[in-house]
């Protein structure tokens, strides 16, 4: 006759180790970050700007390549509000890792996207971004939109399909029949 096995007993190190995962995650992450800016560095020698002589004669787009800048960033700024909602609770499942192995390498190609549009509205301050660049830039915008939408909504379908669904629920202390007011509690703090 074999005993049952006992219900798993909390360790006292659950908790670093935990804080262990999370930390590697978050050294992962970093590192990742840091290879892919070093790689736009090194990949793209040729954007460090060349000294032009005078200004030219071409259309100024600096408005049309500062809205393409702020647009890139923007999906940065969402990626990394994006990422702490995917790992949640510290540990990663596998629809997790596939929504992040996506959205690495399109935060580094914004990333390069934004250098690449620096040398634009370099040239374009300059006033010699001649329209077939202009148009080429429009067009290139266009395609890395489009790869940024999905990539986002990729990552949100992620998070509300993988999250059990009582995570979904937002509770505050009032829906609790709590108070958020301090000075309604006993001792002064609000609950929570």
């Amino acid at each position: 006759m074999t005993n049952p096995r006992p219900a798993d007993p909390v360790t006292p190190d659950a908790k670093p180790r935990s804080q262990r995962r999370l930390v590697v995650t978050a050294v992962l992450i970093a590192l990742c970050i840091i290879v892919s800016l070093l790689l736009i560095y090194i990949c793209t020698p040729w954007w460090r700007p060349v000294p032009l002589d005078k200004v030219g004669n071409e259309p100024d787009a600096a408005v049309l390549i500062s809205t393409y800048i702020l647009i890139y960033t923007f999906f940065i700024a969402a990626f990394g509000g994006i990422v702490p909602a995917l790992v949640e609770d510290g540990t990663v499942g596998r629809w997790q890792l596939v929504a992040l192995a996506f959205m690495f390498p399109v935060v580094g190609l914004d990333l390069y996207r934004v250098l690449n549009s620096a040398g634009d509205l370099y040239v374009t301050t300059m006033r010699s971004l001649v329209p077939s660049a202009i148009l080429d830039a429009s067009f290139e915008f266009g395609i890395y939109f489009l790869v940024n939408v999905v990539v986002v909504l990729l990552a949100l379908v992620i998070i509300l399909l993988v999250r059990p669904s009582g995570s979904r629920e937002v509770q505050t202390g009032v829906e609790r029949g709590r108070s958020l007011d301090p000075r309604d509690e006993p001792n002064g703090t609000a609950a929570g």
